[in-house]
This record gives structure tokens, C-alpha cells and sequence, in this order.
């Protein structure tokens, strides 16, 4: 995932965009390999024909077909239609008007056209090269005919067999995208949501401690088998004790050691650990036992 805005958790699906879900430099590297392993030009575009990896691009295309303003006219429509024609877990084959191959399959998220994998600017190794249509369209343009049949004569020539595999690896790959794809922005989308609660509880558990704090009452979070995590204010101050000092079992050292096992026994005790405790004149047995407390507290 590149983008931040993909973690927001109103984002929608339908509104991401190639790369927000794709990291793009990993992917060029992979690409970058598979060129080197296949031969095969390969591309990815997001949805609106933009270019995001290249790999083994071709000089004819990229210094002639697409810089001249009608020849990649052709480039973009031969894309476009080619795009257009393919559906889900499916290669479409195209011959351009440039006389080129090109093969697409799309990249999907859960139903979402993302983008498209792309290969294409090579020929059949048992198909005849028509050199005079490549003259007349290097005379039809301006280009340098000498350059343009020196770039024509470096695209890659490859058996059906090479291109067959290709494509099969390409669909595969294809695949694998569209469900990493789902799978992270959900992934993003469920951490987002537990990013959001846990701020939200750690503003509430401020709140509570501000308003705890506040008091003139004893406040304490413990757990249910009583042991103390948190005191207010108020607790400190009265009895003189630090957190390093009550943390955990160590509020028992403030209370008078007669007291302390009736209270630790006692059924209002076990039904209130667990939960934060305010304390007021309403419970005798337990202001008994907060005003017992041994001398060296409370002289």
C-alpha cells in the first residue's frame, strides 16, 4: 500500500486507484527480472492508461510510435481496445496498428477494474516481418528510416511456445494482484478501524482519569482477582504512598492487618473488583476498612 489515504476507514473500494494498492517499486523489480528471464515487454497500467511499470520496452515504440503525435494515437487506441475486450482470469490478444503484438489481462480489486497487465512490441519468430509496411510508415511520419528499421530489427522474435508461457504467467500474476489487492485494502481497512477504536478508548480512559482525578473520593481500576492498576490522585495524597509503592498488591500495606483479611473476604469486595471504585459514606463496612489504616500512614 503507498497511499495513507487507503487507511481512512470511510475510504471505499470503488474509489482506489492502481497504486494506491500496489507497491510500485517491488513490482518493477519483479518485472524488470521477468524481461530478463522471458524477453517479453511488459507493462502496467492503472485503469485510466497510465504507465506505472515498464519493463522491456522497445525502442520503436518509445522513441518513435509513442512520441508522434497520430502514430500514438494508435498506441492508445490499440490499448484501449484491448483493455476493453478483456474480462476477468482471461489474456486477449491484439495485433495493433502499428503491426505489433500486444497481450493484456486485467488487474482487478474484489470487482473493481484497476488495471491492466500489458505485453506486447514483438513478433512471432515464424511469421514474415513486413519491412515495406515499416518503410512507408517511416516515410508516412518523418521518422529517420535508417534509425526506424534499426529499432524494428531489435524487437524480440518469439516462438509460440515462449509466448504461450508468458501469457500463462502473466494471468497468473494477473491473479495474484487482484487478490492481494482486495486482501490489503481490507487488511488496511480492519487496521484502520482498530486504530480508530483505540484512540477513541485512550481519549475516554483521559477523560475518565481527568474526572477521576478530580474527586475527593478513593477512585481504583483493579482486576477481578484484585489486583490494582490504577489509582487517583486523591488515593495518593491520603494515604502517602507512591505508584511504585501500590502497583499490583501494594495497597494492602496501608491497611490495618486485622481489617485486611475480613475485607479481602468480604462479598461486596469480590463483587466490586474489576471495576473502578468510588467510595462514599453509603458503604460502612468498606469506609471501616479505608479508615483503619496502619500507623505508619496514618499516625
Amino acid at each position: 500500500m503507498k497511499s495513507e489515504n487507503i487507511l481512512s476507514p470511510s475510504r471505499k473500494i470503488e474509489t482506489l486507484v492502481l497504486a494506491d494498492i500496489i507497491d510500485i517499486q517491488v513490482i518493477q523489480s519483479l518485472m524488470n527480472d521477468f524481461y530478463k528471464l522471458a524477453n517479453m515487454p511488459i507493462g502496467i497500467n492503472d485503469f485510466k492508461g497510465n504507465v506505472l511499470v515498464s519493463a522491456g520496452w522497445q525502442d520503436i515504440c518509445t522513441k518513435f510510435h509513442r512520441v508522434h503525435p497520430q502514430v500514438s494515437k494508435y498506441c492508445v487506441e490499440s490499448d484501449t481496445k484491448l483493455a476493453s475486450a478483456a474480462t476477468p482470469r482471461e489474456l486477449k490478444m491484439y495485433k495493433c496498428k502499428n503491426n505489433m503484438w500486444d497481450i493484456v489481462t486485467p488487474i482487478m480489486s474484489d470487482d473493481q477494474h484497476v488495471g491492466y497487465i500489458f505485453s506486447g512490441q514483438f513478433f512471432f519468430d515464424d511469421e514474415p516481418l513486413d519491412y515495406e509496411f515499416f518503410r512507408s510508415q517511416a516515410r508516412k511520419y518523418g521518422f529517420n528510416e535508417v534509425e526506424y528499421m534499426a529499432a524494428l530489427n531489435k524487437v524480440p522474435r518469439l516462438s509460440r511456445k515462449t509466448v504461450e508461457t508468458g501469457m500463462s504467467f502473466l494471468m497468473a500474476f494477473a491473479n495474484t494482484l487482484s487478490q492481494l489487492s482486495y486482501s490489503n485494502f481490507k487488511q488496511a481497512q480492519l487496521l484502520a478501524e482498530r486504530n480508530a477504536l483505540v484512540n477513541a478508548l485512550q481519549e475516554s480512559e483521559e477523560r475518565f482519569h481527568t474526572m477521576a482525578n478530580a474527586i475527593p473520593q478513593l477512585a481504583w481500576i483493579s482486576r477481578p482477582d484484585g489486583y490494582i492498576c490504577w489509582f487517583n490522585e486523591r488515593w495518593y495524597s491520603y494515604t502517602g504512598t507512591t505508584p511504585e509503592q501500590m502497583e499490583g498488591w501494594g495497597w494492602q500495606i496501608v491497611h490495618d492487618p486485622e481489617v485486611l483479611p475480613k475485607v479481602q473476604n468480604s462479598g461486596m469486595l469480590r463483587l466490586l473488583w474489576g471495576r473502578c471504585l468510588i467510595w462514599s459514606s453509603l458503604c460502612a463496612e468498606l469506609m471501616e476498612f479505608f479508615a483503619r489504616y496502619s500507623r505508619m500512614f496514618c499516625p
